[in-house]
């Protein structure tokens, strides 16, 4: 698994303390602590840019200073390690793996998330710099040749911030790609993309 910086062009390496997994820069560190908890201690700092929490130990690192560095490093696949992102916590997958739209929705599910819509553009790019790869399944749908958009409750979705000649008829799934900027339709075929959950603390 690799962390990501939120600032352009950077990346911040993982790093091993004890049994958990980190992020090189300064953290506030707690043991003890739920998820929630976790989470819950990032969203009340003003200047955290990032949170990790490893569930064998219920250890909890709340990052307010993230280091650049070169390199990527390989983590435990138990750690949990989410951004923190315009009020959001935005899960990040370890890794892309080829998955259909229907099977990241249930990824996102199995870690108590959801499939996610960015606001905007702005903060897709900012997100997918995050994960660190170009391509995310989000959480949009519709009926075969459909018009009308939904989330992963079914909610209608307004409008959305498509790419240039999207949607493109009959496809069904919403996916991000950087390359073309904005929301794509695809395919339910099983595609490397990265789930974009998100999980409110």
């Amino acid at each position: 698994m690799v962390g990501h910086g939120i600032a352009f062009e950077k990346l911040y390496q993982r790093l091993f303390e004890g049994q958990s997994l980190t992020v090189t820069g300064d953290a506030y560190q707690y043991k003890n602590l739920s998820k929630v908890r976790c989470g819950s201690a990032c969203s009340m700092y003003p200047g955290c840019v990032s949170w990790a929490w490893e569930p064998s130990s219920w250890a909890c690192n709340v990052f307010y200073f993230l280091t650049p560095t070169k390199t990527r490093t390989p983590a435990l696949a138990s750690t949990q390690t989410f951004g923190f992102i315009d009020g959001h916590f935005f899960e990040n997958f370890p890794s892309p793996v080829s998955m259909t739209w229907a099977a990241a929705k249930s990824a996102c599910q199995s870690r108590g998330a959801t499939l996610v819509v960015p606001a905007h553009d702005e903060q897709a790019k900012l997100l997918m710099q995050w994960v660190g790869y170009d391509y995310a399944w989000v959480g949009i749908w519709r009926q075969p040749s459909g018009l009308t958009w939904f989330d992963v409750f079914d909610n209608v979705m307004g409008s959305l911030y498509w790419a240039s000649g999207e949607p493109e008829d009959p496809f069904e799934w919403g996916s991000y790609r950087v390359p073309s900027r904005g929301l794509v339709t695809t395919p339910t075929t099983a595609r490397t993309y990265l789930p974009l959950c998100k999980v409110l603390p």
